[in-house]
């Protein structure tokens, strides 16, 4: 098969500018979470769904999901897009870093407080955005991460 980025020349499905699903060996699926009172769920989402088809991404909306999940082994599990919604949660979080060690972690800090940065680093963070802009560098990064297989 043919590993252009014109899905009509190697019959694959093409997701956002020029970024190949599913990427080449075995397809990796995305943790995502961000809170169901989060109003910057629905952009985030979107954004994601730009580059990961939607049956590749596990959503968790609860802090007890995603941390029952990631109690699981993680199989195809590389990314996690992490949306935490105050600087409360950016704590909790923190509190079980050890289980987020092996995952390439795309963060979005809920305010851009200094102290708030400070702790979202410690996360060792691929890429930090913020709630308040626009997530097309998100959508570069992660395409990047997914090509790159890292």
């Amino acid at each position: 098969r043919c590993r252009c980025k014109s899905p009509i020349m190697n019959g694959s499905r093409t997701n956002g500018p020029g970024f190949e699903w599913p990427p080449k060996g075995d397809a990796m699926n995305l943790l995502y979470y961000s809170h169901t009172k989060s109003g910057i769920h629905e952009q985030l989402m979107g954004t994601i769904e730009t580059i990961v088809p939607g049956e590749r991404i596990e959503a968790y909306r609860s802090i007890n999901g995603l941390f029952e999940r990631l109690h699981q082994p993680r199989r195809n599990l590389r990314v996690a897009v992490l949306a935490p919604v105050s600087k409360e949660e950016l704590l909790t979080l923190h509190s079980v870093q050890e289980l987020l060690n092996d995952l390439l972690i795309i963060l979005i800090l809920p305010d851009r407080d200094d102290r708030t940065l400070k702790k979202g680093l410690s996360l060792y963070p691929r890429f930090i955005g913020y709630a308040d802009e626009h997530f097309l560098d998100l959508a570069a990064v992660l395409g990047k991460m997914i090509t790159r297989r890292f």
